[in-house]
């Protein structure tokens, strides 16, 4: 699903973007970031405990085939090709506990996005059910590194639903590369 020819500058947003990780049990982690995802950990949702299922159209179909872990300039992401995917909420519990007023970083790349005719591309996060962020993509669009940060309003606790959803009308293709926590 990876493009070569959109690689270098792939490359380059990828660098400006790297988060440092610096991960244990999740304990006493104050002042460091560290990834709250596992990136190959995603499964997707039965609508049932999808909290984006409202988005869903009676259309809505996603072949597994659609979606998985790829490298993208050597650092693995957890990739939607929409051609075959056009709606997916994946989710994870989180490893450990998140305290009120942590930032969370998100940061994904998409690849030149096209459709029929004009549409929108919708990317989402919610954990516990509570969406958190959401961004709307405006197709056609140029490729482009997604980085967005903000603030936990209410604690999290370990274990609790972590959901990554996308829905997009064409063919394109959506790499998250991270989801981390500072606190």
């Amino acid at each position: 699903m990876l493009r070569a020819t959109s690689l270098p500058t792939v490359i380059a947003l990828l660098a400006a973007g790297c988060a440092d990780a610096d991960a244990d049990d999740g304990g006493e982690l104050a002042g460091s970031t560290t990834s709250i995802v596992d990136l190959a950990a995603f499964v997707p949702l039965d609508p049932a405990d999808d909290p984006f299922a409202a988005r869903r159209g009676p259309d809505a179909t996603c072949d597994p085939a659609g979606f998985g872990i790829e490298d993208l300039a050597g650092e693995p992401a957890f990739e939607i090709a929409s051609g075959l995917c056009g709606y997916l909420s994946a989710g994870q519990p989180l490893p450990f506990a998140l305290p009120a007023g942590a930032l969370l970083k998100i940061r994904l790349w998409h690849f030149d996005l096209s459709a029929s005719g004009p549409a929108d591309a919708f990317l989402a996060l919610a954990i516990d059910g509570a969406p958190l962020w959401s961004k709307t993509v405006a197709i056609p669009a140029p490729g482009a590194l997604v980085l967005e940060e903000l603030t936990l309003g209410e604690a999290a606790a370990a274990g609790a639903p972590l959901v990554f959803h996308v829905d997009n009308h064409g063919e394109n293709t959506y790499a998250l590369l991270e989801i981390s926590a500072t606190w």
